[in-house]
């Protein structure tokens, strides 16, 4: 395990910018890369954890999963997080696969609930 520290630095040294938005505090730099706590981290042209998706087909759903580094996966390879399990679908012999859902990932600075 690399340190916590070094590593939280290294992720906004590479990673972010200060936003424009003061309430945000900082934003994800689009189609960016880095190795943090041994795990790739990519983000898409939109700053979202992930592969670019492109337009989103007829019929489909997206669900945007807002938060800060559980949301994210922190220390999780991406094919492990949270919107790639919600984003599977069962196949069975009686029900065919229907994926129509998309999850993806964004998150925020670290509030509380009063926005601090």
């Amino acid at each position: 395990m690399q340190n916590y520290d070094i590593e939280m630095w290294r992720y906004a040294r590479e990673l972010k910018t200060p936003s424009s938005n003061p309430l945000l505090g900082h934003d994800h730099r689009a189609n960016r890369r880095a190795v943090l706590q041994t795990v790739e981290i990519r983000l898409d042209d939109h700053g979202l954890r992930g592969v670019s998706r492109g337009p989103r087909p007829p019929g489909r759903r997206r669900i945007m999963v807002l938060g800060g580094s559980i949301a994210l996966g922190w220390g999780v390879p991406e094919a492990e997080t949270m919107q790639r399990s919600s984003s599977a679908c069962s196949v069975t012999e009686d029900k065919p696969s229907r994926c129509s859902m998309r999850a993806l990932a964004t998150t925020t600075r670290n509030v509380t609930p009063n926005g601090t």
